[in-house]
């Protein structure tokens, strides 16, 4: 069939490695919804590594986000604006019927609004002037930093339900062709390690922020460890981390090697094929290794494993107790998270496959649910949870119906959730009745008045603030340039809040009247 007479997808995540390789088991979804479909993703030049041999993507778009960048920033912005129009106009020329953007850069937003398609999904920016995200799941995207606690789903779970592709096999993909798998096993015979050797246990120490890295002293504790029961420790990493990498290998000091510095990411990837496990933070190669099934034994401190853990079954997930976990803090000085996950809790978990008794850290084991969602299950420890799951089920019922969870409902936190739930209802209510007063009566007041009700929802905690959160992005992707439109689209925007919210509270709260009234 030609090319020109299916349906055309354009996927756009040009983020970094990681979010590039989560994105994946959609990309399966839609070939599944669409096949024979014509798939195209849109990734920044450099992170096209992740999508290399991928069978699901019939072509992949780099784009020179730094080279452009950097043109537009000197004396040559001309050149600069002729290579991006040039990019743009290649783009376009593929003719798309959709576009799913899951980057949530503004300047992508930008991208995606220069390219014709029939259907988008994700921001994109209007000739009016202000951007959009017209869809329900994009829309909760954007919405889950201002309420992390009311979301249970990984965001790979999330890229599925906006891009409508909910079939896939499990686990992110990665394909190594036979000669990168060769070319891996030649590094590793280099580094004297026969590639088929079972005890080859990968360290990759290094991390994007800083506060995702554990310490060289823990690395090292756990290395030892696991040398002196049979294990050969390859430390692996970019080139600049080649100096923290040496540290480890040095500090272990046998049945250990450096490969920080020597590999690409897909001669790394290649080498994690081979190997019998692999001990990182929260990276690219973690989630590499997730697709690759290889096992894996993951650390996570400021950053959330509920969002962003190795999607896969079976894989262990440590992570560092403290109160305001995930922070999503770029850098800490006290590290006490990270720290506080203990090299010896890490080499249980190796040596035993089980958790130990007294864990100084919570520690889980990833689950891939029938229905294809991942599932962060505790084993040992976490008597503080990522998520309060009776704000995850009422929230996730607003968005979709037969919604599973593997935790169960606590019913004082269910009453809670209601309460919140009814509270945000009344004040939205409040603000229905103004904007309806203003159609009929055009008194300017009624505006004021809704404003300083819309200012009143920054009091809402838990799953009102996440409400609030999607309100306003629906608000803000109203165009103002016609302001009576805008007011009679703020009413609707209202109105369909307000629905979805009474709808997926409904159901509980009848079922709470009804044990109470026993």
């Amino acid at each position: 069939m030609n090319a020109s007479t299916v349906d055309k997808t354009l996927v756009v995540l040009p983020n970094n490695l990681g979010d590039v390789i989560m994105a994946t088991p959609l990309l399966e979804g839609l070939r599944k919804n669409h096949a024979p479909g014509f798939i195209a993703y849109l990734v920044e030049e450099g992170f096209e590594a992740g999508l290399i041999n991928n069978p699901h993507v019939d072509t992949i778009i780099t784009f020179p986000r730094r080279h452009i960048r950097n043109l537009l920033n000197s004396a040559n912005c001309q050149e600069g604006i002729q290579d991006l129009t040039s990019t743009l106009y290649g783009i376009d020329g593929l003719q798309f019927d959709t576009i799913v953007n899951l980057s949530q850069h503004p300047y992508v937003s930008y991208l995606v609004s220069a390219i014709y398609a029939r259907n988008r999904m994700g921001q994109h920016f209007l000739l009016e002037g202000n951007h959009a995200v017209d869809d329900d799941w994009s829309q909760y995207l954007y919405a889950v930093p201002f309420a992390r606690s009311c979301n249970d789903l990984h965001a790979t779970d999330v890229y599925r339900r906006i891009a409508g592709a909910c079939e896939h096999c499990g686990r992110g993909t990665i394909v190594l062709s036979k000669d990168e798998l060769q070319d891996a096993g030649r590094l590793l015979a280099e580094c004297g390690v026969r590639s088929e050797a079972t005890k080859l246990m990968l360290f990759q120490p290094g991390a994007a922020m800083a506060s995702k890295r554990w310490g060289v002293d823990s690395f090292v504790a756990l290395g030892r460890r696991l040398t002196n029961v049979g294990w050969t420790i390859g430390v692996m990493g970019a080139p600049f981390e080649k100096e923290e990498a040496g540290a480890i290998v040095n500090g272990i000091e046998q049945s250990a090697f450096l490969l920080a510095g020597h590999t690409s990411f897909r001669q790394a990837i290649g080498i994690t094929a081979h190997a019998g496990g692999l001990v990182t933070g929260d990276t690219a190669l973690m989630h590499a290794a997730a697709a690759l099934q290889t096992p894996l034994y993951a650390l996570f401190g400021s950053t959330s494993p509920v969002e962003t853990g190795p999607y896969a079954s079976g894989c262990w997930v440590f992570s560092a107790r403290c109160k305001k976990r995930p922070c999503f803090r770029e850098s800490c000085d006290a590290m006490s998270c990270m720290k506080s996950i203990a090299a010896d809790d890490v080499f249980h978990c190796i040596h035993h496959q089980a958790p130990p008794s007294g864990a100084r850290c919570d520690i889980f084991r990833t689950v891939l649910e029938p229905n294809g969602d991942y599932s962060l299950i505790p084993v040992a420890g976490a008597e503080q949870y990522y998520v309060n799951t009776a704000d995850a089920v009422i929230l996730r019922s607003a968005f979709e119906e037969h919604v599973q969870v593997a935790h169960l409902i606590d019913e004082l936190d269910l009453q809670q959730t209601c309460r919140n739930g009814g509270q945000l209802l009344e004040k939205l209510h409040a603000m229905i009745d103004l904007l309806q007063q203003f159609t009929e009566s055009k008194d300017r007041s009624h505006i004021t008045n809704f404003e300083h009700m819309k200012g009143s929802l920054e009091t809402l905690e838990g799953i009102g603030a996440f409400w609030k959160a999607v309100l306003n992005i629906r608000l803000n992707s109203i165009t103002l340039c016609d302001p009576l439109r805008a007011i009679t689209a703020s009413l609707q925007v209202c109105r369909r809040t307000a629905r979805q919210i009474e709808q997926a509270i409904a159901p509980h709260t009848a079922s709470i009247e009804s044990s109470i009234t026993e």
